[in-house]
């Protein structure tokens, strides 16, 4: 899997643009933190991050959406809760103001999803 999110990103850096990159660190950052890998996680989430603020004229409103979420879970996962909570607040923001329903609603069904290391969704045990 994490493999596959590796080549998936390279292929998206040789073809694509910085949304596809965007995108990119964000599945490497949730195959990590499924897998456990804290560091790994959270430097992906952070590059996830970067990207998003460095070029949002080239993101979708749920690529922004999706950035807080992968800090939040490398958080989690690291055990910051106070971290963690303020990046699912900022997701719940940026996953309400996804225009789109459909998307909005993948949204938020992925985010009260999967594995919170001990936190709902909703920051609180």
């Amino acid at each position: 899997m994490l493999h596959m999110a590796h080549a998936s990103c390279a292929h998206w850096l040789a073809a694509g643009n910085e949304t596809h990159h965007q995108r990119g660190e964000w599945m490497i950052a949730s195959v990590n933190t499924l897998l456990g890998f804290q560091e790994s996680a959270m430097r992906h989430a952070r590059s996830c991050m970067d990207l998003t603020m460095r070029y949002p004229d080239r993101m979708e409103d749920f690529d922004r959406a999706y950035a807080f979420e992968a800090l939040a879970r490398a958080h989690a996962l690291a055990g910051d809760r106070s971290e963690a909570e303020l990046y699912i607040r900022k997701a719940e923001e940026a996953g309400e103001a996804i225009e789109d329903e459909e998307n909005r609603e993948i949204f938020t069904s992925d985010l009260g999803s999967g594995d919170w290391y001990g936190m709902r969704q909703d920051g609180r045990d």
